[in-house]
């Protein structure tokens, strides 16, 4: 469909993207060995908003207008990634029982292996981090839609080892109603909040399906 051209279009805009890595049978039949694995997050990124067009497609980048960004600021958005976090960790204890999942009480502005190291220790992460986020406008087909790109690793700290993974790069767009701009600062941001959600939800579903996968790296 025409519409999903654009799509493809704009998130190559957005700029290289991490790539998953998926566990061999060996290393997931390990983990239930490890004792305790920390978990934590990272500050957000500001959300992306439409500004001038380029080629027929609208770019994104984070400095955009301030009008708008004031709206959005106003809204009382967030970044989903606690919901991601949360989610993926309800189903990560249902397969770990007997593994502690201990929380970092903050988000950390770097996601630098060496720099955990230091800040961590020894042991175990999983981290979760949100790349990018926000609303993108297909002017080809005038409407707006919310995009979600994030990333959860578990690595092994004392190594400074990535052991697995996994990544989110998912658009929510509705093009028969095809909402504009305006329709998603509507309401104190209400349709890009839903958006939102339904994003969080699907990105559990695929860190779900990627840390299950045992097949080649992608």
């Amino acid at each position: 469909m025409i519409p999903y051209v654009g799509i493809a279009i704009l998130i190559l805009l957005l700029g290289c993207a991490p790539t998953s890595i998926l566990m061999d049978q060996q290393a997931k039949e390990s983990l239930s060995a490890i004792k305790e694995i920390k978990v934590m997050y990272y500050e957000s990124p500001a959300p992306l908003v439409p500004i001038s067009p380029v080629g027929g497609v609208v770019a994104v980048v984070a400095s955009a207008t301030e009008t708008h960004r004031e709206r959005l600021d106003k809204m009382g958005l967030e970044d989903p990634i606690l919901q991601v976090k949360n989610g993926f960790l309800a189903s990560m204890q249902t397969s770990l029982p007997k593994t502690i999942l201990s929380e970092v009480p903050h988000p950390l502005p770097d996601d630098d292996l060496e720099k955990l190291k230091r800040e961590l220790g020894q042991g175990y992460l999983l981290d979760f981090k949100t790349t990018k986020w926000g609303i993108l406008n297909n002017a080809m087909q005038v409407y707006s839609f919310a995009v979600y790109q994030s990333r959860a690793r578990l690595v092994n700290l004392s190594e400074e080892k990535i052991i697995w993974q996994g990544v989110c790069h998912l658009v929510e767009n509705d093009p028969i109603a095809r909402p504009s701009i305006l329709d998603f600062e509507a309401d104190n941001g209400a349709l890009f909040k839903a958006y939102l959600a339904k994003l969080a939800t699907s990105c559990v579903a695929e860190l779900n399906r990627q840390f299950a996968d045992t097949g080649a790296s992608q």
